[in-house]
């Protein structure tokens, strides 16, 4: 695809842009998200189901999906990030906190990494909230995850929009110049085109090509 491989942020829109189901939507966040930052020893993701939402997201709950499904904690550092809508760091988790059951916690308190909580907001509401092990981070490397976090809005709400909207539905093979290139180009430009309202940027430009393809 003429893609730069040593371009991380790049590489990480054009995986989400050739999301087309829930599962795999779960599965990219995280190695989009292992693109981006350093030495990334986990990372989980609360996810807003794209499929059975409202205008307001305020009413559907986020889950993890694993061998246990689980509802977003109504406290700790996943609560904090939710409830204030901004990122939250730390190096160390209390003991109460619920994420400290999603963590091995020596993985960050013994290796001298650091947790990052992140909301992925849509429409200004989260729709993912990211739970991240790994190590110290910095300006550039946050720059970088806020562009991916971007484009993982963009991809789920591709994904409201999408007609197969189950995992068992068949999915549709594409042909050169179909919808998969346009998908792919349109999480490119809106990478481009990146800027401190990219979010709704991003929004308003698949709105766009939806309405008029």
């Amino acid at each position: 695809m003429g893609t730069d491989a040593r371009d991380p942020v790049q590489t990480a829109s054009l995986q989400l842009s050739r999301v087309l189901d829930l599962e795999q939507f779960r599965t990219t966040i995280k190695d989009a998200v292992a693109l981006v930052l350093p030495n990334v020893k986990c990372v989980t993701a609360f996810v807003q189901d794209p499929y059975h939402t409202d205008d307001s997201h305020k009413s559907v709950p986020l889950w993890l999906n694993g061998e246990i499904s689980q509802a977003l904690p109504k406290e700790g550092i996943l609560w904090q990030a939710y409830d204030s809508k901004q990122r939250v760091i730390k190096s160390h988790l209390d003991q109460s906190d619920p994420a400290r059951q999603l963590l091995d916690s020596g993985q960050f308190i013994n290796s001298g990494g650091i947790v990052v909580c992140s909301p992925v907001l849509e429409d200004e509401q989260p729709v993912v909230v990211l739970l991240i092990v790994c190590d110290s981070v910095t300006e550039s490397h946050l720059s970088q995850l806020e562009v991916v976090q971007n484009q993982i809005a963009a991809c789920h709400y591709r994904l409201k929009q999408s007609p197969y909207r189950a995992t068992d539905m068949p999915r549709p093979m594409y042909k050169e110049n179909s919808q998969e290139k346009s998908s792919e180009a349109i999480l490119q430009l809106c990478a481009e085109l990146y800027d401190q309202d990219a979010a709704s940027l991003q929004v308003k430009v698949i709105k766009y090509v939806s309405m008029n393809h």
